[in-house]
């Protein structure tokens, strides 16, 4: 289950080139600005950081999900299809998007002919077939690889198969997806049939655990392949290759010369580890990075600089609750607790600008964002309204707590630690909760970040303080991934009949206008029932040297892999 409170993965800034016409003095005509002159190949080496860990945890695409191991994954595995700056499927090792048969289930892919990882083993279509098999197996237990659902047969393969004494052999039923969901009918031509229609599935394979593995290393080294990733020379198969990893604090990529595109004009990445966003920026500040993210403490003054720029991203922080335990499992209760809260004076005096305050569960920048969403209330206010919240609390202290608040059931609000901001926005979220409902008791207790996803995968917490940041730009991974009965990521066992008709439909709709309309729909009945109680979407925020030319991060956080290769490093 990918459910993490996830930031930004690494600290990088592109400055777009532009050319600026100039209006000479007497003659009206312009010149363009000369192209900068790039540093020779040697000098071709960018500083990044990496922040909020010591090290990567892994670099297995088929079980990581943190970002800073996806900023890493997609630059050395190579996946069928990629997003790119934009946000739209493009082909990558697939020459071309693929055929899609009359009944929307099979998807044939046609891979690039020639290419090779970095040891020159081939990449071809048996490399996704056992890579994407490899992701679904009982033997590699992915918490990912529900993305991958879609396929026939997926759920069974790997819910009713067992793991043979081997840590390979699938036993069961079902003992492999090759040859069932997975055809190879030739070297570069993979067909993936699909259980049902997905019009989101493109987008599904854009994520890691989609991407291909070197077999030839998993067979070699076993479960601890991914140690030996640096070894010799280094492995790669996309744009970049492993070649260091010492564990140290410090991880580089180097460019990959059987990459089948042109070569990036960065000849190296070397990143840097950093546990806090304060350290990152001192380093940034002490010239130890090319690029630099500033605290959000700091962001006052660092969006004043010359070389800053910022974009929203697509993450939403939200408060969740279980709707099976009072007394959210009251609409009157979930409506109280979602109109006490004043979302535009958290994100203005607690977090200072550095946010959106929104009702949406789908974010401002997604396919299906609607601007005519309602709140809650029926408005597009984002104040709140404690009055309202007080009437609907008493209406249901009415009927279950003897009319008193005091005597309603306790609420304890579990948020990650070691976080300051969020201890913020608790702080001020319950305040206003016992303003609204005086006397309902109302607590905060913090957890470490390992300790909340245990709680979470075993559906403890009562009312939890979360992020979400999308792995693809399809609401499907916002509505339907979240809240229909029996996902994984439906924690608060969520369930509105309707919106569930809605959000079953459209995942498999043809008709692109009409699936958005559906999903506007389902998302409107979620945020009347307070699915979720929506608080903000975040931005992130960056800062380079002004030698490093055209580099950009998308709404996801990452730099897309159309922009990589034409990011270089410019004479001062």
């Amino acid at each position: 289950m990918r459910c993490a409170v996830r930031r930004s993965p690494f600290v990088a800034v592109g400055l777009l080139l532009c050319v600026v016409a100039t209006i000479l003095a007497g003659c009206q005509t312009s010149t363009a600005k000369p192209k900068p002159t790039a540093l020779p190949d040697s000098q071709q080496i960018l500083r990044a950081p990496l922040v909020g860990q010591k090290d990567v945890s892994g670099l297995d695409p088929a079980t990581v999900s943190n970002a800073n191991s996806l900023a890493i994954m997609s630059l050395i595995y190579p996946g069928l299809v990629t997003l790119n700056a934009n946000q739209q499927v493009i082909p990558w090792a697939a020459d071309g998007l693929p055929d899609i048969s009359e009944d929307g289930l099979t998807y044939t892919f046609h891979v690039r002919a020639g290419l090779k990882w970095s040891d020159g083993t081939p990449i071809n279509a048996q490399t996704f077939a056992y890579s994407l098999n490899r992701a679904l197996s009982p033997c590699v237990n992915s918490p990912v690889n529900y993305y991958l659902f879609g396929l026939k047969d997926a759920v069974s393969f790997f819910t009713t198969g067992r793991c043979a004494s081997d840590g390979v052999t699938v036993e069961g039923p079902l003992t492999t997806l090759i040859g069932d969901a997975l055809k190879v009918t030739d070297q570069q031509t993979l067909e993936i049939v699909l259980a049902q229609p997905a019009a989101y599935f493109l987008d599904t394979l854009s994520y890691p655990v989609a991407y291909a593995v070197p077999q030839q290393t998993i067979t070699k080294y076993g479960s601890d392949w991914t140690k030996h990733l640096a070894d010799g020379s280094g492995l790669g198969g996309s744009l970049y290759m492993l070649t260091a990893w010492p564990h140290n604090g410090t991880l580089t990529l180097t460019r990959n010369p059987n990459f089948w595109g042109a070569n990036p004009l960065l000849r190296e990445i070397d990143y840097t580890f950093y546990p806090t966003a304060d350290n990152e920026y001192a380093a940034w500040q002490a010239d130890k990075s090319d690029v630099g993210y500033a605290p959000t403490t700091q962001y006052p003054s660092a969006s004043a600089a010359k070389d800053f720029h910022e974009t929203g991203m697509l993450n939403l922080y939200y408060f969740a609750m279980s709707w099976t335990e009072a007394p959210f499992n009251n609409l009157l209760a979930r409506q109280a607790f979602a109109l006490a809260l004043d979302k535009q004076a958290i994100a203005t005096d607690v977090l200072k600008n550095t946010v959106i305050p929104t009702n949406h569960i789908v974010p401002q920048g997604m396919p299906g964002y609607n601007a005519a969403l309602r709140g809650p209330d029926g408005s597009t206010h984002l104040t709140g309204d404690p009055a309202i919240a007080t009437k609907y609390g008493q209406q249901y202290a009415n009927v279950a707590c003897h009319g008193k608040f005091a005597t309603c059931a306790t609420v304890v609000l579990t948020i990650p630690s070691g976080q300051s901001w969020l201890t913020s926005v608790a702080n001020t979220a319950v305040a206003a909760w016992k303003k609204a409902l005086p006397g309902w008791p109302i607590s905060i207790r913090a957890v470490d970040q390992r300790t909340l996803l245990q709680q979470l995968g075993n559906r403890q917490p009562q009312l939890w303080l979360f992020n979400w940041l999308g792995d693809y730009p399809d609401p499907q991974d916002w509505l339907s991934l979240q809240f229909l009965p029996g996902s994984d990521n439906n924690i608060g066992n969520v369930t509105v009949d309707q919106a569930n008709t809605l959000m079953l439909k459209a995942d498999a709709e043809v008709d692109p206008l009409q699936r958005m309309r559906d999903y506007n729909a389902a998302e409107q009945l979620l945020v009347v029932n307070i699915a979720w109680i929506p608080l903000y979407q975040t931005k992130v925020w960056w800062q380079t040297k002004p030698t490093v030319r055209n580099y950009a991060l998308t709404s996801f956080g990452l730099t897309s892999l159309d922009v990589w290769p034409t990011i270089y490093i410019a004479a001062a």
